[in-house]
Parts: structure tokens; C-alpha cells; sequence
């Protein structure tokens, strides 16, 4: 399950940014996404990702504008100090999602279900363009499942490009 966060100004989503929690394995992995490269074909963006308590997660809090300590090292002062400044859950996203690993590639294949929306490929890595095309996939989302479930519930101000 992925929980998406934003300011209540929802300054992240204007910014083209995102802050993620995810629950996977009984760990959280926090991780921040940057604006996507508009001149790109598939969606590309900087990704910091760690596991809860890492340098990495403290780099995606403070990407996102957040100035953590190194005090945060479980899911309750996490919620703590997010709820201290003003980040809230804004989004759920609930999926099922089976990877694939291919061999000779260096990319993943994500094979996802998503709640309320459907079933979608997800390409990550350096092939993704070839595979692509070798699967004969044409109609490429550069949204992500926030923005798509957003949309779907009309609950959402104009997204990044649509102004």
C-alpha cells in the first residue's frame, strides 16, 4: 500500500513532485519524486528512496521541504513530525503488483492491479524502451497512480500541463 502526502496547499502535486510512504514487507520506505522531464517519452524523474530511519529517507523528507532530525526512526514519530508541519495523506494507493525479472534485460517488468483503476505494465530501467516495443505497448501513462486515482475522483485542482 502506498500512502501519498502532500502539503495542504498541495504544493508537491503543483510542483510536479511527490512524497511516497510505502508498506512493503513490514517496512516503511519513504521516497520523494521529482518534477518529470517533460521532453522525455516515458515518464522520467529523480527518485530518492530508503527504508524508514536511512540517509536516504532523511534526504527524500528534506527534498520534499522537510528539515527531519535523525530522532525519526519509526512509523509513529514519522507521523509526528509530518503531521507537525502540515503533511497529510492525500492519496491511497492499494495495488497488487508481481514482478518480472527478464535475464538478459536491465529492467523491471511490473505487472500491477490497481484498486479502482485497473491493470497497467510498468517498465523501469535502462531497456524499457526496447521492451516496449517488443510487447507491442503504444499507449504510455505518464501519470502517476495518485494522479490517475486524483482524477478519477475529481477531487484534484489541474494537474502539471494541463493549465
Amino acid at each position: 500500500m502506498d500512502l501519498i502526502l502532500d502539503y495542504d496547499d498541495m504544493r508537491l502535486f503543483k510542483e510536479d513532485s511527490l512524497l511516497r510512504i510505502r508498506r512493503e514487507d513490514g517496512s516503511l520506505l519513504i521516497t520523494y519524486k521529482g518534477p518529470r522531464n517533460p521532453n522525455a517519452t516515458y515518464k522520467e524523474r529523480e527518485e530518492i528512496e530508503g527504508e524508514l530511519g536511512s540517509n536516504e529517507s532523511l534526504l527524500a523528507l528534506k527534498k520534499a521541504g522537510l528539515s527531519p532530525n535523525e530522532s525519526i526512526k519509526d512509523e509513529r514519530s514519522l507521523i509526528e513530525f509530518l503531521s507537525s508541519r502540515g503533511v497529510k495523506i492525500k492519496v491511497v494507493v492499494k495495488k497488487c503488483r508481481l514482478l518480472m525479472r527478464l535475464n538478459q534485460w536491465k529492467s523491471l517488468v511490473f505487472l500491477d492491479k490497481v484498486e479502482g483503476l485497473g491493470e497497467y505494465i510498468e517498465i523501469e530501467g535502462e531497456d524499457c524502451q526496447e521492451i516496449a516495443r517488443l510487447l507491442g505497448l503504444k499507449n504510455f501513462i505518464r501519470e502517476s497512480y495518485a494522479e490517475l486515482i486524483l482524477r478519477e475522483s475529481s477531487r484534484f485542482l489541474p494537474f502539471p500541463g494541463d493549465q
